[in-house]
């Protein structure tokens, strides 16, 4: 992408990651399966709360955001096909990942924010602002600097 921002490329992951976590599709089956349109606006809404940046995002990539959420989930999510992942997700039975989950909870997002962290910091960030991108503490994120170098 010519003329893109880093900073607001960091950012716009960051937002999509969070607005991902709400599985809309939960909100779309108690709302009866909406049709695009109405669904659009259920998920631009949304999305424009979450538009707490320091510097927030332009609008316009707010409803491309959105737009992308609400176009794939209307796509790819029906009843019959969460029905299918309700049933998929029973028969891992305690298995994330290949492990069995001793707190039986969500996997853990640690993951996902670790490559963050890498490429904030390949970038040029400090620890701070790569904690207040991200929603997590500097030492944090010193931390697992530190464990990847040993």
């Amino acid at each position: 992408m010519s003329g893109c921002n880093p900073i607001n490329s960091v950012f716009s992951t960051s937002f999509f990651l969070r607005l991902e976590e709400e599985q809309y599709f939960a909100l779309a089956i108690r709302q009866g399966w909406p049709e695009l349109t109405q669904w659009l606006s259920a998920v631009e809404t949304r999305a424009y709360a979450y538009n707490d940046f320091d510097v927030p995002l332009h609008p316009s990539e707010i409803r491309h955001i959105a737009k992308s959420i609400a176009k794939w989930t209307h796509r790819n999510l029906s009843s019959a096909g969460f029905s299918s992942w309700q049933a998929e997700q029973g028969r891992k039975g305690g298995l994330i990942g290949g492990k069995v989950s001793r707190g039986g909870g969500r996997p853990s997002k640690k993951q996902d924010q670790l490559e963050m962290v890498l490429e904030l910091k390949s970038k040029g960030y400090n620890n701070r602002a790569i904690a207040d991108d991200l929603g997590i503490s500097a030492g944090s994120v010193s931390n697992w600097l530190r464990n990847l170098k040993s």
